[in-house]
């Protein structure tokens, strides 16, 4: 890809996260206002699920439909749950605006022929702990933020009992319980950039030699 394509693609990729952040928190700002929390998505897994047969074109079974997932979209937690909302959009959309800045300036710097320096160490080497982070705080908010969450509201709904991702059930309902997916692509992505960091680190140690013995 050529370098300018590639400059563009960054800059539209910051320009998105920014607005992506102003917006989220926009509608938290007015969602605290009004004495709600803004509206919240989590994923949830159904246990006992629910079955339903699948027949085929003569009639006999031929398999079964598991309704075992479903989403809980919920607004509450009033003002304290939408700190909790904001900081996250905060903390997510800093990292990422992180991320792809100093990725910008490592671009820049790659094609202006002057790869192997201690400045493009230093910035692959923030990149790589940023996407770590990325990754603590997306299991942090997985883990942590749904319970809060659901302690605002009535865990016996219906023929359902709403549970965190960590939790005990009991016999007699159907457990929606939060599904944690602890993701772990930025943390190797996070590995990558620091490998890639230590090997920069070693051809700027091999041009420094070069230099001196020339």
């Amino acid at each position: 890809m050529p370098v300018r394509f590639l400059r563009l693609f960054l800059v539209a990729a910051i320009g998105l996260v920014l607005l992506g952040c102003s917006i989220g928190l926009v509608a938290v700002t007015q969602a605290a206002i009004s004495g709600h929390a803004a509206t919240t998505t989590v994923p949830l897994r159904i246990d006992p699920a629910a079955t339903s047969v699948v027949l085929d074109r003569s009639g006999h079974p031929a398999g079964k439909l598991i309704f075992d997932k479903a989403t809980l979209e919920a607004e509450g937690g009033g003002a304290g749950y939408a700190v909790l909302q904001a900081a996250d959009i905060v903390i997510v959309g800093g990292l990422w605006v992180a991320v792809l800045l100093l990725t910008l300036k490592l671009v820049g710097q790659i094609a202006s022929g002057s790869p192997f320096d201690g400045l493009a160490v230093r910035r692959l080497r923030t990149i790589g702990w940023s996407l770590m982070a990325l990754t603590v705080w997306s299991w942090t908010r997985a883990l942590a933020l749904p319970p809060v969450l659901l302690s605002f509201l009535n865990p016996a709904s219906g023929e359902y009992r709403l549970l965190p991702a960590i939790a005990s059930g009991m016999a007699g309902l159907r457990d929606a319980r939060v599904e944690a997916t602890l993701g772990v692509g930025y943390l190797t992505a996070g590995l990558l950039a620091l490998a890639l960091a230590e090997a920069f680190r070693i051809g700027l140690g091999l041009r420094e030699d070069n230099d001196s013995i020339l």
